[in-house]
């Protein structure tokens, strides 16, 4: 089944970054398009119970020097019912080979009546150039780029939505957009970019992106370029205006986004959540007992409370959302003075506030019971008692342990 719709492809050139004085309206103007849509291929891909898989493809209004990277892939999931469906827009994570936890959320919400649509954001998936990590191009040291690229993702986003618009089984009036991880952040900037999401989710974003670029572990290599051209924070902080999430929140605080946040998060760390938080005027906020990557442990219940929120929004449900609050799992070097350096794993069994903890942790020389407190992102120090033998075994500890 191909269906192609046939029109003029036009082109955004690539238009000059505004100066960092530039008024938020000013702002907006950077992420103008043409009007006249490209052409869609749709190619069915996949029949489930209730819903169908298509592949799609559509060539980007903005041109780049990498011609892979100017077709926009993508998979679009259309429920299987009558009558006018909300849609989604969906944005994934950095780096991905496959968007897999995403695709996963689409079919869950398109089991549910949503209809979902998730392009791949410029250079990731089938649009990395090759010699080149999925991804690597659009967050680099190279700082015009990745300007453009963000530009570019949020041009093939509100073609999407022009494209959900007029689908024949979509409400055009209850489009939304969710995303993970980048995509969490640039749901942010796509909110405040395009009016017509009535809703959102993002899950793992935030904003202050000059710092998390700056000071984020996945960023150490952009980081270091960015050191080799000369670059301070404050000066990046200055030339990614264009591209950050808080500049562009006074637009999107009229309406809804729910924010799903790892209070352990060292890659988009909480004081980021925080602050996008803030400038949205403090909407609706889950922390998850996790780290980054802890979430993944947790994806039904996450799915539960995604599709619960935008039914919600859409009209389509009513009632409370569902809990979600993860789990705390730790990797890393215990330190005493019994056995010096060894690798633990720790489970947290008991919070005790926002930095204490009771955990059960497996280290190379057994299991053992430990109450800690945590002194920063990494560290923690606490008294561990081995399983198995008395309080005249308690020994002090200091733990460096990343929260999954």
């Amino acid at each position: 089944m191909l269906l192609l719709l046939l029109t003029r492809v036009s082109y955004a050139a690539a238009p000059a970054i505004p100066p960092e004085n530039a008024t938020p309206e000013e702002l907006l103007s950077f992420y103008e398009y043409p009007r006249t849509p490209p052409t869609f291929t749709v190619r069915l891909a996949e029949v489930r119970e209730r819903y169908l898989i298509y592949s799609v493809t559509y060539q980007s209004c903005v041109r780049t020097n990498y011609p892979c990277n100017n077709e926009v892939p993508a998979f679009y999931y259309q429920p299987r019912r009558t009558g006018k469906v909300p849609a989604i827009v969906m944005l994934h994570s950095y780096g991905t080979r496959g968007a897999d936890v995403e695709r996963k959320l689409c079919g869950h919400l398109a089991d549910r009546g949503v209809a979902c649509f998730l392009p791949f954001l410029p250079y990731h998936y089938l649009r990395t150039p090759l010699g080149h990590e999925s991804g690597a191009l659009m967050i680099s040291g190279d700082v015009d780029r990745t300007i453009q690229a963000a530009r570019q993702a949020m041009i093939d986003m509100r073609v999407a939505v022009d494209w959900l618009q007029v689908r024949p089984e979509v409400d055009p009036h209850r489009i939304g957009i969710v995303g993970i991880s980048l995509g969490g952040i640039l749901v942010h900037l796509a909110m405040g970019i395009e009016k017509r999401f009535i809703a959102g989710v993002a899950i793992l974003g935030g904003g202050e992106v000059a710092d998390l670029m700056w000071t984020s572990p996945i960023m150490a290599r952009v980081r270091a370029e960015l050191e080799r051209n000369g670059l301070t924070i404050s000066e990046l902080r200055r030339r990614l205006r264009v591209i950050e999430p808080i500049a562009y929140a006074g637009f999107n605080r009229p309406r809804r986004v729910l924010m799903i946040e790892g209070r352990y998060d060292i890659v988009v760390p909480p004081q980021s959540a925080r602050a996008m938080w803030r400038a949205l005027g403090e909407p609706p906020l889950v922390w998850l007992d996790t780290g980054h990557y802890g979430a993944t442990l947790v994806s039904s219940e996450l799915s539960e409370l995604v599709s619960a929120y935008l039914l919600n929004q859409f009209g389509e449900r009513q009632g409370p959302l569902p809990s979600v609050s993860g789990y705390t799992i730790k990797l890393g070097l215990l330190i005493d003075e019994r056995f010096g350096f060894r690798p633990t794993v720790n489970v947290t069994l008991i919070h005790l506030g926002s930095r204490g903890f009771v955990d059960l942790a497996l280290t190379t020389d057994g299991l053992l019971v430990g109450v800690s407190h945590r002194l920063g992102l990494v560290t923690e120090v606490g008294v561990g008692m081995p399983i198995g033998k008395g309080f005249r075994d308690v020994e002090p500890y200091l733990a460096f342990v990343v929260v999954l």
